[in-house]
């Protein structure tokens, strides 16, 4: 079986991007959440569903450091 993009850690609705991917799509109704890895952080844009090549409605970023305990 190919390995899955997430992989369940906690309870029924808690997943965390394997190591091996880079980024995954993830839908919710009609919004498409494109969650990306790069290397200092973590980047998210949600776009209209089905227009995944048009700019995204809505976008965020943070740092891994920005999330670090010392913060």
């Amino acid at each position: 079986m190919p390995q899955q993009a997430l992989k369940q850690t906690e309870g029924d609705t808690d997943y965390e991007l394997n190591e091996d991917f880079k980024s995954c799509w993830i839908t919710v109704n009609n919004i498409s959440v494109y969650v990306l890895r790069t290397s200092d952080g973590v980047s998210v844009d949600l776009l209209p569903l089905g227009k995944e090549d048009k700019p995204p409605i809505a976008s965020t970023y943070a740092t891994f450091a920005d999330a670090s305990e010392d913060n």
